[in-house]
């Protein structure tokens, strides 16, 4: 029984309420503020941005949950320090003045700087300050939002690489059409005076010796559009550790004999499917590169080292362009100077270099890192001033399959018995020379300029050409057009497509068609002479 007063209207003479008198007092708005309150604690909590609440004295009073994985803080860790506890080495005085300058004045603050985690780690970190004021407008505390740059950085970093590969690619797709039109000048006029140079082996050596090197020349242009893209990769499966080792007994003619060099490799068999041009580039120039880091060393060393490697997440974060666990790892590790730490992360920029001007291009790594992401592998860099480096290649293994065997043999020459072949280039030294070697080989010739002149000569003497060889890069019609027009008014036409450069560019353009074949400048005439028999028949 509830106590009542006194009052003659709601009480009885016993004391016994018969009346009650109550107050009612609407609190939804109150409950609506708890609500929005309770939004806003979660909200600030379990947002991706990491948020920091310092007193006026820059003393932290509140850390959120991304802040913390950021971080790698606890809360108790933090809570009560300076803000100045996450402050990274590298960052300068100049942006912390600014920053508490606008924020002590009633102004936010926005920029970059460099954080440092629990570990000692640093980071990039984007932040906006601004000030917290009570009623009366003074400063009471400060909040932080930010966010990690590190992987938005790299993506950016990876762009920004993409825009300086098409612009290489661009400029290497220009050289190798010209370069290797002069080189299809070259070896096609090598294989006409071989031919009457028959009683002079001496003479016969030296011109072979000269083709060698031509195409030697046209791989090395093949490395640079291979590097920027534009070329295909001719890939084969095959056994690493054979071909590491017949490669290794190869480069030790170009390492110096007070050079010791050592291979450590694993037993099992490292299967992969590559491109066996692109890896003996690559070794080239980590063997050369190792070499000349051995210039001042007393006892110099290169250590080639192959085993079988399972990644983690923290190197599929790095190397986001590999696709699996499974890799064959191929070390190569020399004992000489090492690299400065604040170079490591410029040694694959293309046309970098320590080297003197005559000493080095700056394009070996460059062009390695290239080849090596071609094959969806990865190359990392282990190096420390006077205790040597070491170069990691990551190269994805192949299911177990059929090897392919390489075959180097080149095949004997074809003749033919007099059939016509319409050629067009529009470089009148490589279409002279082309025009000779194929009446060397047993055919009659008609010759075009440029793809236009080529259809209206096929137009006029189709009945008798019995196959189309087309630069692919002419004036007036292109030699993919060209083609076109041509298959128009016989379907059955064998045509030959030759390229200087981007290969890759004319096989999409022609692919479903049959009786076509497209060829890279410069060939061996030994496989030209074959391919045209196939296609003009026996």
């Amino acid at each position: 029984m509830g106590r009542c007063l006194r009052l003659p209207d709601l009480c009885d003479a016993a004391g016994i309420p018969v009346e009650i008198i109550g107050v009612i007092k609407d609190i939804t708005a109150r409950k609506q503020v708890e609500t929005e309150l309770q939004k806003l604690s979660r909200a600030v909590s379990q947002a991706d941005e990491a948020i920091v609440i310092t007193s006026r004295e820059r003393i932290v009073e509140y850390v959120n949950a991304a802040f913390l994985h950021i971080s790698g803080y606890t809360a108790e860790e933090v809570i009560g320090q300076p803000s100045s506890i996450l402050r990274g080495g590298q960052q300068n005085d100049e942006a912390y003045q600014q920053l508490w300058q606008s924020v002590g004045s009633g102004y936010y603050w926005e920029g970059r700087l460099i954080n440092h985690r629990k570990d000692g780690s640093e980071y990039p970190f984007h932040l906006t300050v601004s000030p917290i004021m009570n009623e009366s407008g003074e400063i009471t505390h400060y909040v932080g939002i930010g966010q990690d740059l590190t992987d938005y950085e790299a993506l950016e970093e990876r762009f920004h690489q993409a825009q300086k590969m098409e612009a290489l690619g661009t400029l290497a797709g220009g050289i190798a059409h010209e370069f290797n039109n002069m080189l299809a000048g070259i070896t096609g006029n090598l294989h006409l005076a071989m031919m009457g140079v028959k009683g002079m082996p001496d003479t016969k050596r030296q011109l072979r010796n000269v083709q060698n090197i031509s195409f030697r020349a046209s791989d090395v242009i093949r490395q640079l559009l291979a590097f920027a893209h534009r070329d295909i990769v001719q890939m084969k499966t095959f056994n690493l550790i054979a071909f590491i080792d017949d490669a290794c007994r190869l480069h030790r003619v170009s390492i110096p004999k007070h050079i010791h060099c050592e291979t450590a490799f694993c037993d099992a068999p490292l299967i992969i499917r590559g491109d066996t041009s692109q890896l003996h580039q690559i070794l080239t120039n980590l063997m050369n590169n190792a070499r000349d880091a051995l210039y001042n060393t007393p006892q110099p060393e290169i250590t080639i080292r192959l085993d079988r490697c399972e990644v983690d997440e923290a190197f599929r974060k790095r190397h986001p362009g590999t696709k699996q666990n499974h890799f064959a790892r191929l070390s190569i590790h020399d004992n000489g100077e090492g690299i400065p730490k604040h170079l490591l992360e410029e040694i694959f920029e293309p046309f970098f270099t320590t080297k003197t001007v005559g000493e080095g291009t700056g394009l070996g790594l460059s062009m390695a890192h290239g080849a090596i992401e071609m094959h969806d592998g990865a190359i990392e860099v282990e190096s420390e001033p006077g205790r040597g480096t070491t170069f990691h290649i990551y190269l994805p293994l192949a299911d177990s399959e059929p090897m392919i065997e390489i075959d180097d043999t080149l095949p004997s020459l074809s003749h033919g018995k007099g059939e016509t072949v319409l050629l067009a280039d529009d470089d009148p030294t490589v279409l002279e020379t082309g025009k000779m070697v194929l009446k060397s080989l047993g055919y009659d010739v008609l010759t075009a300029q440029n793809g236009r002149e080529a259809v209206e000569i096929f137009g006029r003497e189709s009945d008798g050409i019995r196959l189309v060889i087309l630069d692919v890069v002419m004036p007036t019609m292109d030699g993919v057009e060209a083609t076109h027009h041509i298959r128009e008014l016989c379907p059955d036409i064998g045509i030959i497509l030759t390229t200087g450069y981007d290969k890759q560019g004319v096989v999409d353009q022609i692919k479903g068609i049959d009786r076509i074949l497209v060829l890279t400048k410069p060939y061996l005439i030994d496989e030209v002479s074959r391919h045209i028999r196939k296609l003009i028949g026996p």
